[in-house]
C-alpha cells in the first residue's frame, strides 16, 4: 500500500500500536522490516518498492561500499542488481543497525561496519537528535559515541585493490570527506560513485564533490536522488 493508501494504513497501524510491518520486495527471497511512522516507507518505495528508481550502471560491480546504508534497503537493491558482489555497508546509528541486521542478516557477502564514513578515523556525535532515521547529521567530537572510518581505512582493512561502486548518502558529511587532501589518493581506486549531495543541509557539498572528481570522473546524470560519476577510461 503506497501513496495515499499508505498514509491511511499508517494512521490505522499507529492507532493499533503496531510499530513495524513486513514487506515482500519483488525479486527478493525475503521480507524486509519497515518501521511505522518513520522515513522507512519512503526509502522502501524508491529502492525496493513498486516506484523503485532505475540504477542502470554502465559497469559491473564486484565490490560495493554503501556508506549511509540506513536499514539496508539500498544494500538489498545492490544485491538484486549484482547478485555476486561483496557489499560492505557503513551505518553508525544503533536503531538503524538493528533494522539492518533484520533485513540483511544471513548474507555472507554483506559486511556491516557499525561506523560512519568520514575523512579520517575519528569519533563523531549526532548533531540533531530529533532528525529522521534517514536524515541525521554528525560532527567530529573526541567524546562522541559514534565511530568513523575513511575510505582508505576500508581499502586497507579488507585488502581491496579497488572499489567498483561507492555509494554515499551521509547527510552533508560528504563535504568534509571530499574536501580532504586524502580523497585524491583513494579516488584513484574507485570506478563509480553514486552520491546524494545535501546542499540544503550543508552549503557547498555539490561543489566539494565536483571539484574532487574533476578530470578523473565523468558525470553520468542522475539515478533518482543520486548523481552518478564514472571513472574516465
Amino acid at each position: 500500500m503506497i501513496g495515499w493508501r499508505w498514509v491511511i494504513t499508517e494512521r490505522i497501524l499507529k492507532r493499533l500500536r503496531i510499530k513495524e510491518i513486513r514487506l515482500k520486495p519483488k525479486g527478493l527471497d525475503r521480507r524486509v522490516s519497515c518501521r511505522v511512522a518513520t522515513s522507512d516507507i519512503h526509502e522502501y518505495q524508491h529502492l525496493l518498492g513498486p516506484w523503485r528508481d532505475a540504477i542502470d550502471l554502465p559497469l559491473s560491480a564486484k565490490v560495493i561500499v554503501d556508506a549511509g546504508a540506513n536499514v539496508g534497503y539500498s544494500v538489498l537493491r545492490f544485491r538484486l542488481e549484482f547478485p555476486d558482489a561483496l557489499i560492505i555497508a557503513l551505518e553508525p546509528e544503533q536503531a538503524n543497525i538493528t533494522q539492518f541486521k533484520k533485513n540483511c542478516g544471513g548474507d555472507k557477502n554483506i559486511i556491516l561496519e557499525e561506523k560512519a564514513l568520514w575523512s579520517t578515523n575519528a569519533q563523531l556525535r549526532i548533531r540533531s537528535l530529533d532528525a529522521a532515521p534517514n536524515g541525521f547529521q554528525v560532527e567530529e567530537d573526541p567524546d562522541g559515541d559514534l565511530s568513523a572510518m575513511s575510505v582508505s581505512d576500508l581499502l586497507v582493512k579488507y585488502k581491496l585493490p579497488r572499489i567498483d561502486l561507492l555509494k554515499i548518502d551521509i547527510e552533508g558529511s560528504e563535504k568534509t570527506i571530499f574536501q580532504s587532501p586524502e580523497t585524491a589518493i583513494w579516488l584513484e581506486r574507485v570506478d563509480m560513485i553514486l552520491i546524494e549531495t545535501h546542499d540544503r543541509i550543508e552549503a557547498g557539498c555539490s561543489q566539494a564533490v565536483a571539484q574532487a572528481v574533476a578530470g578523473m570522473f565523468d558525470s553520468h546524470g542522475h539515478r533518482g536522488e543520486y548523481s552518478l560519476y564514472v571513472r574516465r577510461p
